[in-house]
């Protein structure tokens, strides 16, 4: 799997505008994407900072997507801007094993 990663400046003073962004245009953007697999938005605790990870099958997918996010990289009058975007691969997942339920 490839993922493409960006990472964000925010205007923590336009939170909302931010949130609504990604909630109403770019999730459903996103997940109408050829080779979508999931994706993450991980905000700084001071609303200043974004980290997302966009995982897809191929990584020409991740690219494509990476050369429109180049397009639009920087716009002074938006809540948000891109900082970084890369097209990397994926070398693990890690998640917290399920727990065992103990047996009667």
């Amino acid at each position: 799997m490839t993922a493409l990663m960006l990472t964000m400046t925010l205007d923590p003073e336009r939170s909302e505008e931010v949130l609504r962004h990604i909630r109403v245009d770019v999730i459903p953007w996103v997940r109408r994407l050829p080779g979508f697999r999931s994706a993450r938005w991980i905000r700084s605790l001071d609303g200043s900072y974004c980290l997302v990870l966009v995982d897809f099958a191929e990584e020409e997918q991740a690219e494509s997507v990476a050369e429109l996010a180049r397009a639009q990289r920087d716009n002074p009058a938006r809540s948000w801007n891109f900082d970084r975007i890369e097209v990397a691969e994926e070398l693990a997942v890690v998640s917290h094993p399920p727990r065992l339920t103990p047996s009667p």
